[in-house]
């Protein structure tokens, strides 16, 4: 399956990309991604990858779906591999997109996802990517509803909160002799 890494600090940071699965002229589908990997510090920060599903079945090609049905695609991991690596990705899964068996690490570093969700446009539903640490999320409930529903009260907008971020170090200096005074 396809990989998708940033690996260096910053390297993807406010990345708007879009993963769009069109119909192949020479048969066959993809069914899966097997992983997005953020290594460095802020390797995600405000990113968001959306995936849009759009493949259809053509005649022979399967006989698991429909003519004219879109196979589902799954994506099968995304790893925060150190702290701050996923804070404010967002990961959109479109229609016949799976993403509530996704195996999501957040452990390797505290801090490592703070403001991370994936949405579920099918269902119109957001989870936290933290929300079952190092396991699949798996129907966890909501975090937010991002659907009409007439019984919630009509609440202020909320600003998005400002994710921490972090600033490396600076490389160290080349250290200077400086002779103390001669006490007399």
């Amino acid at each position: 399956g396809f990989v998708f890494e940033c690996l260096a600090t910053n390297s993807c940071q406010n990345l708007l990309l879009t993963l769009n699965y069109e119909p192949s002229n020479i048969g066959g589908y993809i069914s899966d991604i097997a992983e997005f990997r953020f290594n460095q510090a802020n390797a995600a920060n405000g990113a968001i990858i959306k995936i849009e599903n759009n493949q259809l079945i053509n005649t022979g090609q399967s006989a698991n779906y429909l003519q004219g049905q879109a196979p589902p695609i799954t994506l099968n991991a995304i790893m925060c591999g150190t702290a701050y690596a996923c804070n404010g990705l967002t990961i959109i899964a479109g229609s016949n997109v799976d993403i509530l068996n996704t195996f999501i690490d957040c452990t390797m570093e505290p801090n490592a996802c703070i403001g991370c969700k994936i949405k579920d446009e099918s269902s119109n539903t957001e989870y936290p990517c933290d929300y079952k640490t190092a396991s699949v999320i798996n129907n966890p409930p909501p975090l937010i509803n991002i659907g009409n529903n007439p019984n919630l009260p009509n609440l202020p907008q909320l600003q998005a909160p400002i994710l921490p971020q972090f600033v490396p170090k600076p490389s160290p200096t080349i250290p200077q002799f400086i002779p103390a005074p001669n006490p007399q």
